[in-house]
């Protein structure tokens, strides 16, 4: 399209013959009124021929339009740990395209020093930090000083709240701004073994679960391999994967909320009955050594049962393509009550390009985006993320081994206080005193496991 071209000439007047004739005109009527309805008339007359006498004397100039500049160009850093680039690739150059000024690195980091990195980077300097970086949900009010917040314009309180469920918008949401954006929804999750259990058979609450998981060692079978199989893959150590998360899971369900956010003592009671029932699942015959953790020996079909999360879904496939296992919802002790494990995009305070990078956040959580990458991860081999939004609750829900995370997502909390290490503190300490217990009577260890808990602010 070419430019409008407006005007440089002099205002173009009317000949004076032209100009002469019509003043003539004016005057006769003014001064020859036939009547007192034709003076109104030829007045009305006058005043129009007079305005079109000026309009055509005084042509208006066009008023320029402001021609566009180009922007800036830009370059945005982004780091992940939970994803790759490859997987990426198309939403990136799909973004370049629509905005050929912004340039993306996109940067796949290790996650087992992801978490060190970052904040040893975030304490001496962060501006070596991305623009753009992902953290686990949880953890948004610790680093809040140092990331900024969503610009109304481009997301606000209120229309990410409509977007997501009540725990999301608790952990990105501080205030009434937008502090992080989710890469996805995760939580912890039961995996169990279809060879051992049947789905209609799993007991939603926890004492009854206990029960029945016991069974899936002790039960009589012809089956020669049934004594080798173990009811849950918990254990008494460190190679019980998401400990730290199952106590804090425990607890939340036992209506310890107060003491996991720092507004209230640990209580006995409700305590207790959580450490308990971790204890009743330790107290059968423990997987085998050999194993790595407790998803490993899962995968290797030496459980019957698992805590998992979503993304451990494309390893035990990889482990053990034969087994075939479904996942179910946790079982509770009576409300609804399950634990949220998500990841989010966030934006460095310190970046230069703020507004831009929380642009670039946005669209890589878009519906579009979580569901381009959610239906392409097996082509790219890397796990699928649950959908985080709730315009997509129902194609989450149709996902056969993720479909619990659906169910659950609506009730999910998760602790988002300074001090997770809690629950976990509580639990390595009363585990690594418990092996003696482990084969004797549950009520053995009621008295440690209450000293243990009094020993708590």
């Amino acid at each position: 399209m070419q430019p409008i071209q407006h005007s440089t000439q002099n205002p173009t007047f009317l000949p004076p013959e032209q100009k002469n004739g019509l003043v003539q005109k004016i005057q006769r009527y003014i001064k020859n009124p036939k009547s007192k309805n034709s003076l109104i008339v030829s007045g009305i007359s006058s005043l129009i021929v007079f305005t079109l006498v000026i309009l055509i004397a005084f042509p208006k100039t066009a008023t320029p339009i402001p021609t566009n500049t180009t922007p800036q160009a830009v370059t945005i850093r982004v780091w992940t740990y939970t994803d790759t680039i490859s997987h990426y690739q198309k939403l990136l150059d799909d973004y370049h395209t629509a905005n050929p000024y912004i340039t993306i690195k996109f940067e796949q980091r290790t996650a087992d020093d992801y978490d060190a990195t970052l904040n040893q980077k975030l304490k001496t300097d962060p501006t070596v930090v991305a623009d753009i970086f992902e953290i686990n949900s949880k953890d948004i009010p610790l680093y809040q000083s140092i990331l900024a917040p969503a610009p109304p314009t481009t997301y606000s309180g209120i229309e990410f709240a409509a977007n997501y469920y009540t725990q999301q918008t608790k952990e990105n949401v501080l205030g009434s701004s937008v502090y992080g954006i989710p890469t996805g929804a995760d939580g912890l999750m039961l995996a169990y073994n279809t060879k051992y259990v049947k789905t209609n058979e799993i007991p939603q609450f926890w004492p009854q679960f206990i029960v029945y998981q016991a069974t899936k060692i002790h039960q009589s079978t012809t089956d020669s391999n049934i004594n080798d199989v173990n009811g849950m893959a918990v254990n008494h150590d460190a190679k019980t994967k998401y400990l730290d998360e199952i106590a804090e899971l425990l607890l939340y369900q036992n209506d310890q909320k107060g003491f996991l956010e720092g507004s209230a003592i640990l209580d006995d009671k409700h305590s207790t009955a959580s450490l308990n029932t971790y204890i009743k699942l330790l107290n059968t015959k423990p997987w085998d050594e050999k194993d790595a953790d407790s998803i490993s020996a899962f995968a290797k079909g030496n459980t019957a049962f698992a805590i998992i999360k979503a993304k451990d879904i494309n390893f035990i496939k990889q482990t053990n393509p034969n087994l075939d296992f479904k996942t179910a919802v946790v079982p509770i002790f009576s409300d609804q009550v399950y634990l949220s494990s998500s990841t989010s995009f966030v934006v460095n305070n310190y970046s230069s390009n703020t507004s831009e990078s929380w642009k670039l956040a946005k669209a890589l959580t878009s519906e579009s985006a979580e569901k381009y990458l959610f239906n392409n991860a097996a082509d790219f081999q890397v796990p699928q993320k649950p959908y985080a939004l709730k315009s997509l609750a129902t194609d989450l829900n149709n996902s056969p081994l993720l479909a619990p995370i659906g169910t659950m997502l609506p009730n999910m909390v998760g602790w988002t206080t300074p001090d997770r290490s809690k629950s976990s503190l509580l639990f390595q300490d009363l585990l690594s005193n418990t092996q003696e217990y482990v084969s004797s009577d549950i009520s053995s260890f009621n008295d440690k496991l209450a000293s243990i808990v009094a020993s708590f602010p």
